[in-house]
């Protein structure tokens, strides 16, 4: 019985070694793909507003493995004491066993059957030697169980510890990977700061980015009605559920009616960044210095160079999607289908599904040719507010 839930609950476990390691793979392959493009470009091609685009999102993916990489080291760590705590109890379990079985062997060594047999005819009477009989019987049965669980402890211990073996080279290979793609983000972060430096230059580059811009306010109201879209077929089927077994499913995955009221924020929504101020406002946006205008659907905020940016109401991350032109972009959703749009993020620590509270931090304003501005939208189903007049008066 030992034998079986240990093999299955490493079978279990290789399950999800398999899959963790498909996730860390795409990763790694996406970002070699990445870094393939930006060597095929030409010197010129590699300063401009695409090839810092490629950098950020290599920066994105990278910091996106090392996470799941910390993720699984930190799984390794527990697995490993998790076994640590089992070859001990197996250690002792198997120590007290041979004890227990070493007193059998050694009472039959010197009494064995001829023991018995005094014993049985000493009996005061048949049923008492009868009721002897069976008590010998049950003994040997007794310590031939003890046999086959010390073979199958012993076998056990065994396979644990090989697995832990196995468990501990992972986890040094974990690490060595930590350190490189640490390192690579560190090389990246680097060559986006002096690509930078040239391109905040350029007004080619600027319009590239502005151009990019509009396209991704298309991508964003694409992500949205999705979302919106999903949320519908969730709920049907909840509802289907519900008149097939006359009771809703007992777990819930998305629970947005137990959160607070969005609707009664109107005018004392907290800013998602402090001490920000609107570089570009809600609605139509004319760049006089490029003779170019743009519909904004929501407003960027001018912040300090990495400020945290935080959740300005609590609800559930639906949706982190690398989109060019505002580069990582996550989506809450909050009660009443509303949802709210943080772009230009960098650092982002929470991942899709995590429920959020107010003022969690997200991650940080990443840095672009216009500087380190935070794009903000508010949506309401699929309509699309003016945050400012969602946002608390400064």
């Amino acid at each position: 019985m030992l034998f079986f839930v240990v093999n299955v609950f490493f079978a279990q476990n290789t399950d999800e070694i398999t899959e963790n390691k498909k996730e860390l793979d795409e990763l790694r392959t996406q970002i070699t793909n990445l870094q393939k493009t930006l060597d095929n470009k030409t010197s010129s091609e590699k300063k401009s507003y695409l090839a810092l685009e490629n950098i950020n999102q290599q920066n994105l993916l990278l910091k996106r493995l090392v996470r799941k990489i910390k993720r699984e080291e930190q799984n390794k760590i527990n697995e490993i004491g998790r076994l640590e705590t089992e070859i001990t109890g197996y250690e002792n379990g198997i120590k007290k066993l041979r004890e227990e079985y070493s007193k059998y062997v050694i009472w039959q060594y010197k009494y064995g059957k001829k023991g018995e047999l005094e014993f049985l005819l000493d009996s005061d009477s048949f049923n008492q030697a009868m009721n002897r009989l069976k008590y010998f019987s049950s003994i040997t049965e007794a310590n031939k169980t003890k046999l086959v669980n010390l073979k199958e402890s012993v076998y056990t211990l065994k396979e644990l510890k090989a697995k832990y073996k196995s468990e501990k080279k992972e986890q040094s290979i974990l690490l060595s990977e930590k350190e490189k793609e640490q390192r690579n983000i560190e090389i990246k972060r680097s060559e986006k700061q002096n690509l930078l430096k040239e391109l905040k230059e350029s007004k080619e580059d600027l319009n590239e980015e502005i151009n990019q811009k509009r396209l991704a306010e298309v991508a964003i109201n694409e992500l949205i009605t999705k979302l919106e879209e999903d949320e519908r077929k969730r709920l049907s089927a909840i509802q289907t559920e519900k008149l097939k077994t006359g009771k809703s499913p007992s777990v819930i995955t998305f629970n947005y009616n137990k959160l607070s009221d969005f609707t009664k924020l109107k005018g004392k929504l907290s800013w998602p960044v402090e001490g920000g101020t609107v570089k570009r406002k809600f609605g139509e946006i004319e760049n006089k210095k490029l003779k170019t205008k743009t519909w904004n659907y929501g407003i960027d905020i001018e912040a300090g160079k990495s400020s945290d940016v935080t959740a300005v109401a609590e609800g559930y991350v639906s949706a982190i999607k690398w989109i060019p032109g505002y580069g990582s972009v996550l989506i809450l959703t909050h009660k009443n289908s509303f949802r709210t749009v943080y772009g230009h993020l960098d650092d982002i620590i929470v991942g899709e599904g995590d429920k959020v509270d107010f003022g969690t931090k997200l991650g940080t304003v990443n840095e672009s040719i216009e500087g380190s501005l935070l794009h903000f939208e508010i949506w309401n189903s699929r309509n699309y507010q003016n945050p400012e007049l969602w946002l608390v008066k400064k």
